[in-house]
């Protein structure tokens, strides 16, 4: 299901871009196509919720396959951009050092994930470790009463979009992870 929610909405932008404005470039095309690959989490979360459905089976697996789909997308984004902006020819090697560019950023991600902002260490081995034990992104958020969650959370997606940018990738791949 996620797999086809990134990659249809792709193909139709693609082919519509191509079919509205003939004779443009293909970089224009698979901008094109990369503009409607992303859903609307936000939203579907919102419209189960009124609906009741916000902790059901469907809307888990729904909402599981929508994260799973900007995912995808934001993987698209970081291969079709270097090439759609002439950054990288769309040669294999060229392609494939781009490959291996994202899968290191979202390795590095996901450490970052796991290592410096775990949501509960109380078990393991970093729980023996205060530091880290307190570093929890819940403890982060509800640092001054949770005043400046919505802030804490802005600096911290700024600054994976800054690295982001760094390894060469759009910033808001670095924002949304």
């Amino acid at each position: 299901i996620a797999s086809i929610g990134a990659i249809v909405p792709f193909l139709i932008g693609f082919g519509f871009t191509q079919l509205f404005w003939p004779g443009t470039d293909a970089k224009v095309a698979l901008m094109g196509g990369l503009a409607v690959t992303a859903t609307a989490v936000s939203l579907t979360m919102i419209s189960l919720k009124a609906e009741g459905l916000g902790q059901s089976k469907p809307a888990i697996g729904i909402m599981t396959s929508a994260v799973l789909d900007d995912i995808a997308s934001l993987a698209l984004v970081a291969v079709c951009v270097p090439i759609a902006t002439g950054e990288t020819e769309p040669t294999a090697p060229g392609i494939l050092w781009i490959l291996c560019k994202a899968l290191l950023f979202f390795l590095c991600v996901g450490v970052a994930h796991f290592i410096i902002f775990p949501h509960k260490v109380e078990s393991g081995p970093l729980s023996k470790i205060p530091l880290i034990r307190w570093l929890g992104v819940h403890h982060i958020l509800r640092f001054g009463a949770g005043e400046q969650a919505i802030l804490t959370s802005l600096l911290i997606a700024v600054f994976f979009g800054m690295v982001s940018h760094w390894w060469g990738f759009h910033p808001t791949i670095g924002a949304y992870m």
